[in-house]
């Protein structure tokens, strides 16, 4: 891991400004996958908790490496995101943590940092059909799901049963007398899961390609003692077609829909 930025040298500059851009952006790229690593590993968090410390306080608070939590305080302080002083010591500002903390009441933005390292994962698939054509399938997007469901559940989630739900008059009223509804490309059924929880007396179907995110659904419906909800295996691709909207009273589909 570094914890020196790219600099371009005197002697090479651009009348537009676009070399120190395109260092910028490589820099930011970089530090995106660190915030990831931040994230996943809980150092931001259990950083938010703490004083001014060091890599060792650090890293036995988090039950980490102290080696790899010390070239990651480098990177962050680096990148500005945490503060070091004089004494080698490390703080997350507040402001910063009110956006890379689960704990926040805004969305966590460390979380979007993970697609970086997803959507590079595929890099060689990419190349190849741009090559060849053809295209790459899910289970190539190694961790896709599981980065979808936590954004979801930032997002989506959370604004089900204040914002999203209230938006069709009625359709909490319905919900609590029992419909039947369906979720088409549902992940791992986050939102499903969610609205089962809340109206028992209604059904809920979740269709989604993805076998890995239809496993996790599935377990996480057994997990919670849910048997309203159902998920499928299924490519909608052809709903049009075969999916019988008319069995269903209610038909959602949440950051699915893509040209």
């Amino acid at each position: 891991m570094c914890n020196t930025a790219i600099t371009m040298p005197q002697t090479a500059s651009s009348e537009t400004g676009f070399d120190e851009w395109f260092v910028t952006s490589l820099n930011n790229g970089a530090l995106m996958m660190m915030l990831s690593i931040g994230h996943r590993t809980g150092l931001f968090d259990t950083l938010s908790e703490m004083d001014w410390t060091d890599s060792a306080g650090l890293a036995k608070r988090a039950d980490l490496n102290e080696r790899y939590v010390r070239e990651w305080l480098g990177a962050m302080a680096t990148g500005e995101v945490v503060e070091v002083d004089e004494n080698g010591r490390y703080r997350l500002p507040g402001d910063h943590a009110q956006f890379l903390t689960r704990d926040t009441d805004l969305d966590n933005l460390a979380v979007m940092a993970q697609y970086i390292s997803v959507l590079g994962s595929v890099e060689d698939d990419i190349v190849e059909c741009f090559r060849n054509g053809g295209g790459v399938p899910y289970e190539k997007y190694t961790r896709f799901h599981e980065v979808m469901a936590e954004d979801s559940g930032m997002t989506v989630v959370d604004a089900l049963e204040d914002h999203i739900l209230p938006l069709i008059p009625g359709l909490t009223e319905k919900l609590q007398h029992g419909i039947s509804v369906l979720d088409v490309g549902c992940g791992r059924g986050r939102a499903m899961l969610k609205l089962a929880g809340l109206f028992p007396k209604s059904t809920f179907k979740g269709l989604d390609l993805s076998e890995e995110a239809i496993s996790w659904a599935r377990a996480e419906a057994k997990k919670q003692g849910l048997g309203n909800v159902e998920f499928e295996i299924r490519d909608a691709s052809d709903f049009d077609q075969t999916g019988e909207p008319e069995a269903h009273d209610f038909v959602t589909t949440f950051d699915a829909v893509h040209d």
